[in-house]
């Protein structure tokens, strides 16, 4: 083999480790620019993470908060401290019986309905939860969103209720010991909280679909207040257990020391005019 011919083949022998060099240095960038961009979305997807988690964390932070604060609106106590207490002006308002206001408040998870009298005295408060998540333990111990009504420790003394197409509501009374504040409870259900998306109807209304001659004297004989009649012929119905174990306490409403329940207690005008 001649030099010549060594050369030529050492040249291309060269050639052929500088393109394969080359290659694998062209290669290598794309592979860092790879790992790079993984990289980078890897800790986006980290900082994402870590903003939903403070988010999340917020929300529960102010809801308990909220919570705090439902906790200490007591009945009997004046309107203006009940206003300073929720730290905003109603987004409701209506005049009912001469000197009688009806006030509401929309809040993030809660709706809050106060009946006061012309003394400006509020003798019920209502808080009617937007989400099961909301819970609230309220004066006396009484539980908003806690057992269903017909695991209440006492025994109902009158109902109250209606079903129709776009809307149900099913309430009942109690009349708490009278080692307390002799104070009066209701505890219901509307279509305004997550447990019934989609207007669900709930079994309230099965049971008033088989008892309408209990629904039909009810609003014969009475003043859509709550009613011993309709309580007592409820209980005869089939239904009446399956309401009872179903029935979420999602609606409570107290009344101030020794105030009867009275029907502007269950008043809903709100709901329908906003």
């Amino acid at each position: 083999m001649s030099i010549l011919e060594d050369d030529l083949r050492g040249s291309k022998s060269d050639r052929k480790d500088e393109a394969s060099s080359k290659e694998k240095s062209s290669r290598r960038p794309r592979t860092e620019r790879a790992f790079a961009i993984i990289g980078a979305l890897a800790s986006l997807v980290v900082i994402v993470g870590v903003i939903i988690a403070g988010i999340e964390h917020t929300s529960i932070f102010q809801r308990h908060r909220e919570e705090e604060m439902v906790s200490n609106l007591i009945p009997g106590n004046d309107y203006a401290r009940m206003v300073q207490l929720i730290g905003a002006e109603p987004d409701f308002h209506e005049g009912l019986k001469p000197g009688e206001q009806l006030y509401v408040f929309n809040r993030p998870w809660e709706y809050i309905q106060l009946l006061v009298n012309s003394s400006g005295t509020v003798v019920s408060v209502g808080v009617y939860a937007k989400t099961t998540s909301f819970k609230a333990t309220l004066v006396d111990g009484i539980m908003l969103n806690g057992p269903s009504i017909g695991y209440q420790p006492y025994s109902p003394s009158g109902a109250a209720g209606s079903c129709g197409a776009s809307w149900f509501d099913y309430y009942q009374g109690y009349v708490l010991p009278a080692s307390g504040d002799n104070r009066s409870v209701i505890f219901g259900e509307l279509p305004v909280t997550d447990t019934n998306e989609d207007m669900r109807v709930g079994s309230a209304c099965s049971m008033f679909l088989s008892g309408r001659h209990c629904i039909a004297a009810y609003y014969r004989n009475d003043t859509q207040g709550l009613s011993a009649r309709l309580l007592n012929c409820l209980k005869s119905l089939n239904d009446w257990r399956q309401v009872q174990s179903d029935s979420p306490t999602s609606v409570v409403i107290i009344t101030a020391p020794s105030q009867p329940i009275v029907p502007d207690m269950l008043n809903t005008d709100y709901f329908f005019k906003t």
